[in-house]
Protein backbone atom coordinates (compact mmCIF):
# COMPACT_ATOMS: atom_id res chain seq x y z
CA UNK A 1 0.00 0.00 0.00
CA UNK A 2 1.31 3.49 -0.77
CA UNK A 3 1.51 6.82 0.79
CA UNK A 4 -1.30 7.71 -0.73
CA UNK A 5 -3.47 4.73 -0.04
CA UNK A 6 -2.65 4.95 3.57
CA UNK A 7 -3.29 9.06 3.91
CA UNK A 8 -6.86 8.33 2.63
CA UNK A 9 -8.03 5.58 4.90
CA UNK A 10 -6.55 6.85 7.94
CA UNK A 11 -7.70 10.36 6.71
CA UNK A 12 -10.98 9.56 8.36
CA UNK A 13 -10.77 6.55 10.71
CA UNK A 14 -14.41 7.10 12.08
CA UNK A 15 -17.20 6.18 9.85
CA UNK A 16 -19.34 8.12 11.55
CA UNK A 17 -17.69 11.76 10.78
CA UNK A 18 -17.05 11.12 7.02
CA UNK A 19 -17.64 8.77 3.64
CA UNK A 20 -15.52 6.19 4.53
CA UNK A 21 -17.09 3.41 1.78
CA UNK A 22 -16.42 6.26 -0.79
CA UNK A 23 -12.54 6.59 1.02
CA UNK A 24 -12.15 3.04 0.58
CA UNK A 25 -13.15 2.73 -2.79
CA UNK A 26 -10.74 5.66 -4.23
CA UNK A 27 -7.51 3.58 -2.49
CA UNK A 28 -8.96 0.70 -3.76
CA UNK A 29 -9.41 1.84 -7.39
CA UNK A 30 -5.80 3.36 -7.14
CA UNK A 31 -4.19 -0.27 -5.94
CA UNK A 32 -6.41 -1.29 -8.89
CA UNK A 33 -4.99 1.22 -11.54
CA UNK A 34 -1.37 0.54 -10.11
CA UNK A 35 -1.39 -2.94 -10.74
CA UNK A 36 -2.71 -1.89 -14.51
CA UNK A 37 -0.35 -0.16 -14.63
CA UNK A 38 2.58 -2.68 -13.56
CA UNK A 39 0.79 -4.84 -15.85
CA UNK A 40 0.79 -2.64 -18.96
CA UNK A 41 4.13 -1.68 -18.23
CA UNK A 42 5.66 -5.22 -18.36
CA UNK A 43 3.51 -5.89 -21.90
CA UNK A 44 4.73 -2.48 -23.36
CA UNK A 45 8.56 -3.88 -22.22
CA UNK A 46 8.15 -7.33 -23.68
CA UNK A 47 6.94 -5.37 -27.24
CA UNK A 48 10.00 -3.06 -27.17
CA UNK A 49 12.26 -6.19 -26.53
CA UNK A 50 10.70 -8.44 -29.57
CA UNK A 51 10.62 -4.73 -31.67
CA UNK A 52 14.61 -4.33 -31.15
CA UNK A 53 15.58 -8.90 -31.84
CA UNK A 54 13.36 -8.38 -35.03
CA UNK A 55 15.12 -5.26 -36.15
CA UNK A 56 18.75 -6.76 -34.88
CA UNK A 57 17.47 -9.33 -37.03
CA UNK A 58 16.92 -7.59 -40.17
CA UNK A 59 20.11 -5.21 -39.41
CA UNK A 60 22.31 -8.80 -38.92
CA UNK A 61 20.53 -10.15 -42.72
CA UNK A 62 21.66 -7.22 -44.20
CA UNK A 63 25.35 -7.38 -43.03
CA UNK A 64 25.20 -10.82 -44.21
CA UNK A 65 22.83 -11.93 -46.47
CA UNK A 66 23.84 -15.52 -46.20
CA UNK A 67 24.56 -16.22 -42.97
CA UNK A 68 22.70 -17.32 -39.96
CA UNK A 69 22.71 -15.58 -36.61
CA UNK A 70 23.06 -16.88 -33.00
CA UNK A 71 20.49 -16.25 -30.69
CA UNK A 72 23.22 -14.63 -28.66
CA UNK A 73 24.01 -12.14 -31.26
CA UNK A 74 20.01 -11.83 -31.90
CA UNK A 75 20.01 -10.18 -28.25
CA UNK A 76 23.37 -8.44 -28.35
CA UNK A 77 22.07 -6.52 -30.77
CA UNK A 78 18.56 -5.91 -29.81
CA UNK A 79 19.90 -4.72 -26.30
CA UNK A 80 22.19 -2.50 -28.75
CA UNK A 81 19.09 -1.47 -30.54
CA UNK A 82 17.29 -0.51 -27.67
CA UNK A 83 20.21 1.22 -26.00
CA UNK A 84 19.96 3.63 -29.14
CA UNK A 85 16.53 3.68 -28.77
CA UNK A 86 16.78 4.82 -24.67
CA UNK A 87 14.94 2.39 -23.93
CA UNK A 88 15.29 -0.01 -20.50
CA UNK A 89 13.37 -2.80 -21.60
CA UNK A 90 16.09 -5.17 -21.00
CA UNK A 91 17.37 -4.18 -17.71
CA UNK A 92 14.77 -6.96 -16.14
CA UNK A 93 16.87 -9.28 -17.94
CA UNK A 94 19.95 -8.85 -15.89
CA UNK A 95 22.03 -6.15 -17.90
CA UNK A 96 20.29 -3.87 -19.84
CA UNK A 97 20.02 -1.18 -22.29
Amino acid sequence: MSDIEQRLRGWCPHADECPRALIDEAADEIERLRAELAAMREQRDEARRDACAFQGIIKFDLQHPKGIISTAATLRLAKEIAAERGWDCFAQEGGGA
